[in-house]
């Protein structure tokens, strides 16, 4: 005797189930794609002590990586400058960051700390 799928899936088992993400009244909510990004990029950006664009906006951006090569820890800003002081995540030195899905898509820039080595930071950036 075979199990038919039906048989298996218990009530309210979404797994397998496509959803959809709504607000209290049960309005769908916009700005979510569900569906698997299909494109990758990737770049390569000289570690500097000066801040520098490492992304451009992209409205198609669904995740991104950034790998840090250099010596030093490098900053990133989701904005057009980072510094030191002010900035969205830090990366150490031979870390890799991973973006959220669906996070941020407008500029993203990078600053490493005094007496970084000019070893790239390897970028890729997913979009559909």
């Amino acid at each position: 005797m075979s199990l038919s799928p039906s048989l298996i899936v218990e009530t309210n088992d979404i797994r397998a189930a496509a959803v959809a993400v709504v607000d209290t009244t049960g309005t769908q909510l916009g700005g979510f794609d569900s569906s698997k990004p299909s494109t990758a990029t990737m770049s390569q950006v000289a570690a500097s002590a000066v801040s520098q664009t490492l992304l451009a906006a992209n409205l198609a951006r669904r995740r991104f990586t950034v790998h840090n090569s250099a010596n030093k820890t490098v900053f990133l800003a989701f904005g057009a400058t980072a510094s030191l002081t002010a900035y969205t995540i830090p990366v150490p030195a031979g870390q890799t960051y991973e973006g959220l899905l669906n996070d941020y898509t407008g500029v993203i820039s990078v600053i490493g700390s005094a007496g970084i080595n000019t070893n790239n930071l390897f970028v890729t950036e997913i979009t559909t």
